[in-house]
């Protein structure tokens, strides 16, 4: 009797199944991490809170109307959920699958790099909409008590949901280093320039929306705001994604191809009226970020890689600067370089354009990012084939910043002494200091962020040499469709000694 109910259950309501499970369609670590995520205690203990919160800012705005306190209380308890709560929970998103050694158990669902980034993240966003959701009866609730812009608060709401995106998408993102120091360090670092960011947004873009800016060009600069919070999104996944990846998966070409893009509507935005200012410290991020990506990037020459490329001259050509690695990483670097210099003289006033002081800014800011790299190839540089070339890079980038705003501080306390103490140490971040803090122009400075400049990039492509010839017998052995030629150009052994 049992048996025969339990078969005619399903067909008496055949949808009863479906309803109770998430759809097929969606992505198995989708849904594998929105199972688990929802039932953990961090957010349901957030959830709970969040709308007592609400509740009590409810019971305090009805008895006085239109208070900034209430507000206050109102955005922060929001702003502490999105933009802190949530996005904390990324801290260990994919370094966790790789310490439990899950990770190899997850590809084997022929789940990509990218789908498991990107599936871990769309969980957490997901939570955070669930959020949002939530707390919008609250915020109508509110304008009906009076005192409220409807269309500001709704507008802060997305700006909201873009920085929590974001952040997700950096914790995320970083979780694929096993260092925790390096990903605290890290997220340190891209915690207070998003910080920057979004006080720059909500003083900007937020309120000059009541303050008479030009439709036209607050039109334009909220697009180029949401097409950089989008990019910087895409680019965090994929930098994650792409440390995570099977050595034989490509992740570098695509992402350079896609920053290079963004950099150039950036770069044309001052055609449609939005502000110089925005369009180029934008480019100008976007492009250091990148930069530091491809320059630290581990060499690769895989047959299954360069195939692609392999098709004709164009192809190849576009290889060298394309393919994984930092031997082709510091030519992209370099054109980015070119495609910023080369906007700037088309926007900017011809007048300033050969100012001494700004080039002495815009060399040292550059040479400061390739700075490391001399470091790294004269005296680590077998470190340059392995993982720890990245976190190698940004503990000397770290020392170099506490050298340079320590020289920095000492200059300006002492009257007078900043020449003197900039000249004994001229490395390319200090010289940067001195042209914008000290607003020195002198061309002692310039030749030696020039000279830095130079080095860092001449030790690198020496080093790049043996690469690039590796490359080229691999294309050749391509050519000749010699399948064992292709096995032994690929195994032999290009990574020195010391690098394992």
């Amino acid at each position: 009797m049992s048996e025969a109910a339990a078969t005619t259950i399903p067909s008496e309501d055949p949808q009863a199944g479906k309803l109770a499970d998430f759809s097929d369609k969606l992505s198995p670590m989708l849904v594998k991490e929105l199972r688990q995520g929802m039932r953990t205690n961090l957010f349901t203990i957030a959830f709970i809170l969040l709308q007592a919160f609400m509740v009590l800012c409810m019971l305090i705005g009805s008895a006085e109307q239109g208070d900034d306190t209430t507000r206050f209380f109102f955005w922060f308890f929001v702003i502490t959920a999105m933009l802190v709560v949530q996005p904390i929970r990324g801290f260990g998103a994919l370094s966790t699958e790789m310490t439990l050694n899950t990770m190899d158990l997850i590809q084997l669902t022929r789940l990509g790099a990218w789908r498991i980034t990107f599936g871990k993240w769309a969980a957490i966003v997901a939570q955070s909409l669930l959020l949002i959701t939530g707390i919008l009866p609250y915020v109508v609730m509110r304008y009906f008590l009076g005192g409220v812009n409807l269309f500001q608060e709704l507008l802060m709401i997305f700006y909201v949901i873009l920085g929590s995106m974001l952040l997700t998408a950096m914790t995320v993102g970083f979780s694929s280093f096993k260092s925790v120091l390096l990903r605290v360090a890290l997220l340190i670092g891209g915690g207070i320039g998003f910080s920057t960011l979004m006080g720059i947004v909500s003083a900007v873009y937020v309120t000059s929306a009541f303050t008479g800016m030009a439709p036209r060009s607050y039109f334009w600069e909220s697009i180029g705001m949401v097409l950089a919070a989008a990019y910087a999104t895409y680019y965090l996944l994929d930098l994650g994604a792409s440390r995570i990846a099977p050595e034989s998966a490509n992740h570098s070409s695509r992402k350079r191809l896609i920053s290079m893009a963004f950099i150039l509507v950036m770069l044309c935005l001052p055609f449609f009226g939005v502000e110089q200012a925005f369009s180029f410290v934008t480019a100008g991020i976007v492009i250091a970020l990148v930069g530091i990506d491809a320059i630290t990037e581990s060499p690769t020459v895989l047959p299954g890689v360069l195939r692609p490329f392999s098709r004709n001259a164009i192809t190849r050509l576009a290889a060298g600067v394309l393919v994984p690695g930092w031997h082709t990483g510091l030519r992209f670097f370099l054109i980015c370089v070119a495609v910023f210099v080369g906007a700037l003289f088309i926007h900017v006033d011809r007048s300033n354009f050969f100012d001494m002081q700004n080039w002495l800014g815009t060399v040292a800011a550059v040479a400061s990012i390739t700075f490391p790299l001399l470091i790294i190839h004269l005296f680590f540089f077998p470190v340059t084939y392995s993982q720890f070339y990245f976190g190698l890079y940004i503990l000397i980038q770290v020392c170099v910043l506490a050298v340079g705003w320590f020289i920095g501080g000492v200059a300006e306390i002492g009257s007078g002494l900043d020449p003197l103490l900039y000249m004994c140490f001229p490395i390319p971040f200090v010289c940067f200091l001195a042209a914008s803090i000290s607003n020195n122009d002198d061309p002692y400075f310039f030749i030696a962020a020039l000279a830095f400049f130079v080095f860092s990039l001449v030790v690198p492509a020496v080093r790049s040499l043996p690469i690039f010839k590796r490359m080229r017998e691999t294309f050749a052995a391509i050519d000749e469709g010699d399948d064992d030629s292709i096995v032994e150009t690929s195994e032999r052994q290009i990574i020195p000694k010391g690098a394992e």
